[in-house]
């Protein structure tokens, strides 16, 4: 969970953003204030805190010298700037400090909220990145990270400009999504049998190896199983001998269609193709996506060795936004993904609500549908299941095997995959995080006779320092500072039960160079000193 500070000489400010704005629904555990920069300056050194928002005018400390104190001793905290002025110099400054974003105030309340999910997000992101490293260290298939890549892009999943670019270096990804891209969807037909899941997986690389193929020559290219099983593909031109959307279509056409035909010629087989126009950012990549899933869906595509444009289907007039419950921050996906269930709950009634008074159409039902099994099926993703596994209806409705046909029946649907979705992932949850206590109290045990810290116990586990810190102590009640100090007292006790080691050699076996805090440490967890306990012959 995240800790925020909010920190301002106006005290009215912070207390009303405090009270106002549905801090839990973000993912925020803990609201902190400060009503100056010296002030919050103290409350870090008390408190860990992921997020500061401050506002740049105070008397004493600014908040421009507040953030730059601050980032040379708490790196990884985002800050948030909240100002009056609109000076490009205070902006400049901001940048220069690395501040996460900057706000004018009276800021609204609904920016502020985009804002701080926004810092959250990157903040996961950045605590994800030592797991991604070490899978790639340790030989993971860069291609299941590549296509787990794509596929949060598909679901909606924000990434800063930074941290999508740092993992497409890393994954050696040859598309950029933060350029125009255009989307593929394959779709598998006729003389294709069904696949056991390893099958299905060769099918896919052999498809996706022919268009290869095909298009090396002029595209690079990014493919892998989409979320709703066909396969997706971005491509972008090498060389911009094609300016715009009208000139890449017909050579894209040209090239398509000897890509389904060498699939028909060499795995006897057929494939539907449906191509987009040009995608200019990663955020136009998730309605897009949904835009072909309902193009397949509608049956645009049931043609078997079709090729067709999405912008000559009626799914690419279908407008999403009049639903504003769906895209008011924070989306369903963010609350799904930090377990704020009853938040997601609340958002899902919203939308069912707004639907009812609205007159939507068969089309708008299943577009609302797409929405929400798209944050299921990347958390279900997440956890590495299946969403077909938790409930096997999913399969019907994409297939076509199952329609609503009101908006009650969509809303049963919903909420019976949410209820089963939740409860799947709060076991599992549970259980990885027992695994992670036990392994985090095993690797103490055996390190003892070192400088154990929490950030070399957070490296061997892959988490963030203050997330693990926070997960110890939830878990267990305890510290993990103290649960350290507490073991290793433990274990000095016993040496002076049933060894003759003097206090120097205890404090060394122990990873300490100091005695005199070892005789410190000790006397504060049994109430004597280390000569003392021995000679009291207690146990």
């Amino acid at each position: 969970m995240i800790e925020l500070l909010l920190v301002d000489d106006e005290s009215y400010v912070v207390e009303s953003l405090k009270q106002t704005i549905p801090w839990e629904e973000l993912g925020v555990s803990g609201v902190h204030l400060a009503f100056s920069g010296q002030q919050a300056l103290d409350v870090l050194e008390r408190q860990p805190i992921d997020v500061m928002v401050t506002d740049i005018r105070m008397p004493g400390i600014s908040g421009l010298e507040l953030i730059e104190q601050a980032k040379k001793k708490w790196k990884q905290m985002k800050c948030i700037l909240l100002t009056g002025y609109s000076d490009f110099e205070y902006a400049k400054r901001a940048i220069q400090l690395h501040a996460f974003d900057y706000l004018l105030k009276p800021v609204d309340d609904d920016e502020l909220m985009e804002s701080v999910s926004k810092a959250i997000a990157e903040l996961n992101e950045e605590w994800q990145q030592p797991v991604n490293k070490q899978a790639l260290a340790s030989g993971l298939d860069l291609a299941l990270l590549r296509e787990n890549l794509l596929n949060d892009l598909l679901l909606g999943k924000k990434f800063s400009e930074k941290s999508l670019t740092s993992l497409i270096h890393t994954y050696r990804i040859p598309v950029s999504p933060a350029d125009p891209v255009v989307m593929l969807l394959i779709k598998p037909g006729e003389g294709f049998p069904d696949f056991d899941p390893d099958s299905q997986n060769l099918l896919t690389f052999a498809i996706s190896d022919i268009a290869q193929e095909v298009l090396d020559e002029h595209f690079h290219q990014w493919y892998g199983v989409s979320p709703h099983g066909y396969i997706a593909g971005l491509i972008q031109p090498k060389l911009q001998q094609w300016e715009y959307e009208e000139e890449l279509r017909n050579p894209l056409s040209a090239f398509l269609t000897v890509v389904k035909n060498n699939v028909n010629d060499h795995l006897g087989g057929t494939i539907a193709i449906l191509v987009t126009g040009v995608i200019h950012s990663p955020d136009e990549l998730p309605p897009t996506y949904q835009k072909c899933l309902l193009a397949f869906f509608q049956g645009e595509q049931r043609e078997e060795n079709n090729l067709r444009f999405l912008e000559d289907s009626s799914a690419a007039k279908t407008d999403m936004k009049w639903v504003r419950s769906m895209y008011k921050p924070p989306s369903l996906i963010q609350l799904l993904e930090t377990s704020q269930w009853s938040a997601a709950e609340k958002k899902m009634d919203e939308i069912f609500d707004e639907m009812s008074s609205l007159p939507l159409s068969h089309e708008h039902t299943y577009e609302v549908f797409f929405s929400f099994s798209n944050a299921f099926v990347y958390l279900a993703h997440k956890q590495g299941q299946y969403l077909s596994d938790i409930d096997h209806t999913m399969i019907d409705i994409v297939m076509g095997n199952r329609t609503f046909h009101t908006i009650h029946g969509l809303k049963e649907w919903t909420f019976s995959i949410f209820s089963k979705l939740k409860k799947e992932i709060d076991t599992g949850e549970k259980k990885e995080k027992r695994q992670i206590i036990q392994q985090v109290q095993e690797f103490i045990a055996e390190h003892l006779s070192q400088d154990v810290s929490v950030k070399s116990i957070a490296v061997q586990v892959y988490l963030h320092p203050v997330y693990l810190s926070k997960l110890f102590k939830q878990e267990t009640g305890e510290s993990l500072g103290d649960y350290i100090i507490r073991m290793k007292m433990e274990k000095a006790a016993d040496l002076l039960k049933h060894t003759h080691l003097k206090s120097y050699e205890i404090t060394t076996q122990l990873g300490y160079q100091n005695p005199q805090y070892f005789s410190k440490m000790f006397k504060k967890v049994y109430g004597m000193t280390p000569q003392e306990f021995r000679e009291s012959g207690i146990g």
